[in-house]
């Protein structure tokens, strides 16, 4: 008798567990269904854009594969002499010590009664490392002496982090800031590459590569390195938007509207996105995305220069489809 009371209170516990589940189940699926359908779509909004960037850059790689050879040498030779650029900084940091002793007995020598019009030639002295100084302190300090303007204390600084851990992307990035800050381009290209083979998921030196490309007009360039960081940091609008104008720039227009609807679908009240939204769709044939745009405009901002136009323009859309019907 006594033994079967504990699988009676068993069974009983069982059977209130399912009554609360069954009543309590069609709650649980529709609160799946409000609260996680959207975020799903727009997971999978952004899965489609990523396999899409993808494609689209090793298509474009394929067909620039001729056009962009020179620059495959070049990187190439940029990887076979990767010790030997390392070595080259560790030596300009040597000669410039040199230098600066040399200029110690010039400087006594004029101490002694040389003519003040005698100006020899002064280099700034360069710091060398301490040995409780970590790359730390060492890309700190030369982060700061950009930020103040002495290019040549930063470059030092950049330097000797290079020496102490030639792997170190920080450093060859903090390195290609000194020589853009001095319009260095090439050089600066040259060793943001260097960051980027050591680090290719940093997005701050692919955001770099990219505005030089921008810089020199290679579109599609710009756009294969933007691809990779909206991928490797894919809630950041301001990339999106940044591709839509250059899918616009490279005759690209149905590639710009998928760059742009991630855009707004990260910030929806943007009026900045919105207009180009609303352009792009108008540009794509797309009427009902092109009102949506518009709509959202106007309930931001009602005075928005851009209105008038675009409610003509989404009208003659309607105008088009109708004759198109007809015929």
């Amino acid at each position: 008798m006594f033994s079967i009371i504990p699988l009676f209170l068993i069974l009983l516990s069982l059977g209130v567990i399912v009554v609360i589940v069954a009543r309590k189940y069609p709650e649980l699926t529709i609160l799946d269904l409000d609260t996680i359908s959207e975020r799903k779509e727009k997971q999978k909004k952004k899965e489609i854009f990523s396999r899409k960037a993808s494609q689209r850059s090793k298509e474009q790689q394929a067909r620039m594969k001729d056009v962009l050879a020179p620059v495959g040498k070049m990187w190439a030779g940029i990887q076979a002499s990767f010790q030997k650029y390392v070595k080259k900084l560790k030596d300009e940091v040597e000669e410039k010590k040199q230098q600066v002793s040399l200029s110690r007995p010039a400087r006594q020598h004029r101490s002694h009664g040389e003519s003040a019009d005698a100006t020899p030639h002064v280099f700034q002295p360069i710091e060398s490392a301490s040995k409780d100084e970590t790359i730390d302190d060492m890309l700190k300090k030369g982060m700061r002496a950009l930020e103040q303007g002495n290019a040549q204390t930063a470059e030092a600084a950049f330097i000797r982090a290079i020496e102490a851990d030639k792997k170190d992307a920080r450093a060859y990035e903090g390195l290609g800031d000194v020589y853009q800050s001095q319009e260095q381009l090439s050089e600066a290209e040259e060793t943001y590459l260097f960051a980027h083979k050591l680090a290719p998921e940093s997005v701050s030196i692919i955001e770099k590569l990219a505005k030089l490309s921008l810089g020199k007009e290679e579109w599609n360039t710009a756009i294969q390195y933007y691809e990779q960081a909206v991928i490797i940091e894919d809630t950041n609008a301001t990339f999106f938007a940044t591709l839509a104008e250059l899918f616009l720039k490279a005759g690209q227009p149905d590639a710009a509207y998928e760059a742009v609807s991630q855009a707004v679908d990260l910030l929806p009240k943007n009026i900045h996105y919105l207009d180009m939204l609303t352009e792009i769709s108008i540009m794509v044939g797309d009427k009902s995305r092109a009102e949506e745009g518009a709509q959202a405009i106007r309930m931001i901002d009602p005075e928005h220069p851009r209105l008038a136009a675009f409610k003509e323009r989404i009208a003659d859309m309607e105008d088009q489809n109708e004759a198109k019907g007809e015929k």
